[in-house]
């Protein structure tokens, strides 16, 4: 019942699927990677640790989508941005994940997700994002974000995949973009200090003791 209930929200949302693929641009660190029309793609497209994949939805011809990477120590901040659009009302969806072929992956979690906005000020625009758990419908839905301007959060996540189903509204030219920002936490699990063995001990032992023979002798 959830998964008929899920399909007839996407499908009253008005998304369609294409059978062609995602062109991903080759992607180096620290450079912005730039997607043209979006449409349904199974292998998605990489952005360091990041797989954007199962890009489906009515956006039109030439709608640019660029996917920005801020690395940090222990803190990766990943943004979606959707650029200029005319008037009407898009919805698409998409699921990100951590790669699982990632080293440290067990420790990666994304554990905030935000909804930015940039309206130009100007009201009537809008966009709402629905963000569900496991990267599909099944997994639930965890947060719903709704922004006319600014920025709003949700929080308390630990996600290694989401699917992403946002509607955006432009009843005006002020539009600008949309940007959607996914914050990324490593918890590396610190490798204890090795024990010394009993035998360590007495040799730590047997050496203090020739010290202090030495040091007797020479004051002697």
């Amino acid at each position: 019942m959830k998964t008929m209930l899920g399909l007839f929200v996407l499908v009253s949302m008005g998304i369609t699927a294409s059978a062609a693929p995602v062109s991903c641009a080759s992607i180096s660190t620290g450079v912005t990677t730039t997607f043209g029309q979006l449409e349904s793609s199974a292998e998605g497209c990489q952005d360091q640790d990041k797989i954007y994949s199962g890009w489906t939805g009515n956006l039109p011809d030439g709608t640019l989508i660029s996917i920005d990477t801020a690395a940090g120590l222990a803190i990766d901040t990943h943004t979606v941005n959707v650029g200029d659009l005319p008037i009407g009302v898009y919805t698409f969806s998409y699921i990100i994940s951590i790669d699982p072929l990632t080293e440290d992956y067990a420790f990666r979690d994304i554990t905030q997700v935000s909804l930015g906005f940039d309206s130009a000020g100007v009201s009537g625009n809008s966009a709402v994002k629905q963000i569900y758990a496991g990267g599909t419908l099944e997994g639930g839905l965890l947060d719903t974000l709704t922004s006319s301007g600014g920025v709003d959060v949700s929080i308390a996540l630990a996600q290694k995949s989401l699917l992403i189903v946002e509607t955006i509204t432009v009843t005006n030219g002020s539009y600008q973009s949309t940007t959607d920002a996914y914050t990324q936490v490593t918890t590396l699990i610190p490798v204890p200090e090795p024990i010394p063995e009993p035998a360590t001990f007495a040799l730590i032992g047997v050496g203090l003791l020739g010290l202090v023979t030495f040091r007797k002798k020479r004051l002697a």
